[in-house]
């Protein structure tokens, strides 16, 4: 009996050591390896989690000022040696709430320890207890709105924190304070709500440790910093893993879609719904964060496969964007002749091999922007490269660097005023530059230049203001590139150079597309309605509001412009609510115009009389439900052959149905219609006549009778009415 009194009551004295002994948790919900415990006594126990590279801390507990024996909740990693921790303190729940980054040599309330700390959402604090049990203190404070980024780093017995706004350009906080610790220590996040009654929550993004064996993973490069949703990035650097695993790279705290990594490279793809903030990579399983990098889901984005980033020390931040085929491209920056290091604002594309970039530089924003077009090795600032660029309004010049790092050398330049065309090609290692004041008659610029580049390159538009407290615009359309794989759309001919709104213009060439999708054919920048589209052929319509000027074709997803061909576009000849066009294959293009109350409508074509296919001009206005249409046929041209006439039809396709009232010549009178698509049209009834005579059509619903009239009073039935649903 007695050794059962001694077993209970020493099963009781272990049960009160356990629950008075700080344990920790290895909670499911924190990274692999992490840990959290409540240090002290906090009168209500903590908490720790982690999602989308978030931790949020939940702690009770008393202040970390003037304290000999601190009370918080502490997530944490063990660590030998020296080493960093970095976060960004994103928010803390209420004003009181204590919360930071801390490295302490035990996991006892009185353990010596450095912390860099938020005090609500205003203030930086570093707190510092150098003495097991002793008196924590206050080394500095500053007033800093949340969120805030925090750093301790522990380098031997030296203790420093740092604050910053963007996680890059760190300030020290206070001074170094020297604290004896044993090798194996303790570092992570704490939180205390200064109360034992109530807890406080703090959230971390960012977090990061980073030690002589075990570095955080660091980013030195980005192909791009700005990039629409769909666009890849290739991330550089070190640490990232040999393969994912459960590394992430998040975009203001989102994941991205991953399409290749490796231990320096990842290649990720922008994600529906991404927006603007840090880039960082997440190593698993710890999920340690990198350095970050400002990255922006742009809202105006540019088309598929273009991507644009700064290059070099701009000052301001560059951007870029797209619409109605031109490129808008915003740089700051230093010059880009005699330099070793170039920055500017570039808009580009990768490319393989050889090819040749095209663009029209429209206008720049001042006197000392320079533009250009553009093929350089990397995207580092001293890349060897080749560029054609407009300097201000009048200058063209031929720019290149040979070698990396490099000084770049001005090849020729000459003046010319802008809007002008240039043209960079590469043939191996032979670079060469041209210009062209119609994107026709290239001449080139310069000499050609011998450039040894590796396989894979950058192509595309560079803008410098030559200044890095302001930056300048450039606008560029006409923008094409071209390889041996895949060469941009060529325009070999057109139906006609001069057209009237409403007509309708045919555009023969190759590399069109098999479907339109998102491609376009634009007269000066407007897109034109389209009719028909293959990859060798394109009918369209020239729209209302067009102007004269270059008729290209851009082929999507990329919107890769064609060679131009220039379009006049005449003021509309006839009456408000007139359009004409071709019908079918005319040979010749056809014309209308209106003067004094007489229409002249000029066309080619086949006959009208038993055909499938029709093919005439057609001057016209749309016609909703039912309707009449008189006119008096006063001439004909070729009295014996042209056809002339009224007609009411469902749709402006050859083979629609109709309905004609039409002199044949000078001396007969026609009716002829086609009741089904694609029939053949039918004869109803001709009489003999003299010019001039009257003619009219009448639709009832389904029902359309021709008439005809010596004096436009007095009508006579043609034939019989024919029923024809349209």
């Amino acid at each position: 009996m007695q050794a059962n009194r001694t077993q209970i009551a020493l099963l009781f004295v272990l049960l009160f050591l356990f629950l008075l002994t700080p344990q920790a948790s290895a909670q499911g919900s924190l990274p692999t390896g992490w840990m959290d415990q409540d240090i002290g006594t906090v009168g209500h126990s903590g908490g720790a989690s982690y999602s989308s590279g978030v931790f949020s801390v939940t702690g009770g507990g008393a202040t970390f000022f003037g304290t000999t024996s601190d009370a918080f909740h502490f997530a944490y990693l063990p660590l030998s040696g020296d080493g960093t921790i970095v976060a960004r303190m994103v928010s803390v729940s209420t004003s009181t709430t204590e919360a930071g980054v801390i490295i302490r040599e035990t996991l006892t309330p009185g353990s010596t320890s450095m912390m860099t700390l938020a005090f609500g959402s205003s203030t930086i604090y570093d707190a510092y207890r150098t003495a097991t049990g002793g008196t924590s203190a206050v080394d500095a404070q500053q007033s800093r709105a949340l969120p805030y980024w925090i750093k301790v780093v522990r380098s031997g017995s030296t203790f420093t924190g740092y604050i910053a706004s963007d996680g890059v350009n760190w300030v020290q906080l206070g001074t170094s304070e020297t604290i004896s610790m044993a090798q194996n220590v303790y570092i992570g996040l704490a939180v205390t709500s200064q109360s034992t009654s109530t807890t406080s929550t703090a959230t971390f993004d960012n977090v990061s440790i980073s030690t002589l064996s075990s570095p955080a993973p660091v980013i030195t490069g980005v192909s791009a910093t700005t990039a629409s949703v769909g666009s890849q990035v290739v991330i550089s650097g070190s640490g990232f893993g040999a393969s994912q695993g459960s590394s992430q790279v998040l975009l203001n705290a989102a994941t991205t879609t991953i399409n290749s990594w490796s231990d320096s490279s990842i290649t990720m793809t922008i994600p529906a719904g991404a927006t603007s903030g840090y880039l960082v990579v997440s190593a698993g399983p710890a999920m340690n964060d990198s350095n970050p990098v400002d990255f922006t889901v742009e809202a105006n984005p540019l088309p598929v496969g273009w991507l644009d980033q700064d290059i070099g020390v701009v000052g301001v931040p560059g951007s870029s964007s797209y619409t109605g085929g031109v490129f808008s491209v915003t740089g700051g920056g230093a010059t880009l002749f005699g330099t070793t290091t170039d920055a500017f604002h570039f808009a580009y594309q990768p490319l393989s091999g050889d090819g040749t970039i095209v663009a029209r530089v429209v206008s720049v924003g001042t006197g000392t922007t320079q533009a250009g077009v553009m093929i350089r090795e990397t995207l580092t600032p001293g890349s060897t490269s080749m560029i054609e660029v407009a300097f201000g309004s009048s200058s063209l010049y031929a720019e290149y660097r040979a070698s990396t790092g490099g000084t770049s050398v001005t090849d020729a330049n000459q003046s010319k005023i802008l809007p002008y065309w240039i043209k960079v090609v590469r043939s191996g290692s032979t670079f060469t530059g041209y210009i062209a004041s119609d994107g026709v008659n290239w001449v080139q610029l310069g000499t050609s230049e011998a450039i040894s580049m590796a396989q894979n390159v950058y192509i595309g538009l560079g803008v410098t203001s030559q200044s890095t407290s302001a930056t300048s615009t450039a606008t560029f359309d006409n923008v094409s590139i071209s390889t041996p794989s895949s060469p941009a759309p060529v325009i070999t001919g057109v139906s006609a150079t001069t057209a009237s709104l409403g007509s309708q213009v045919v555009i023969s060439g190759s590399g069109f597309g098999a479907s339109q999708g998102s491609s376009q054919a634009r007269i000066n920048a407007l897109a034109a309605t389209i009719n028909s589209w293959s990859a060798s052929s394109i009918t369209m319509t020239v729209p209302a509001g067009a102007t004269s000027g270059y008729l290209v074709v851009s082929v999507g997803p990329a919107m890769n412009d064609s060679n131009p061909v220039e379009l006049t576009v005449e003021a509309n000849p006839l009456p408000v609510g007139w359009l004409d066009q071709d019908i079918g294959v005319v040979g010749v293009p056809g014309s209308s115009s209106y003067t004094g109350g007489v229409f002249t409508v000029t066309g080619g074509g086949a006959t009208l009389f038993g055909t499938t296919t029709d093919a005439f001009h057609f001057a016209y206005q749309p016609l909703s439900g039912d309707g009449t249409i008189v006119a008096r046929v006063v001439s004909v041209s070729n009295t014996s052959s042209t056809e002339a006439g009224i007609i009411i039809r469902e749709t402006l396709t050859p083979g629609s149905k109709s309905m004609i009232a039409v002199a044949f010549g000078s001396s007969s009178l026609y009716e002829e219609y086609r009741a089904s698509t694609g029939g053949t049209s039918v004869s109803d009834a001709n009489q003999s006549i003299a010019l001039p005579y009257w003619i009219k059509l009448v639709r009832s619903g389904a029902t359309i009778t021709g008439y005809i009239s010596s004096d436009g009073v007095n009508w006579t039935q043609g034939g019989t009415s024919q029923t024809i649903p349209m």
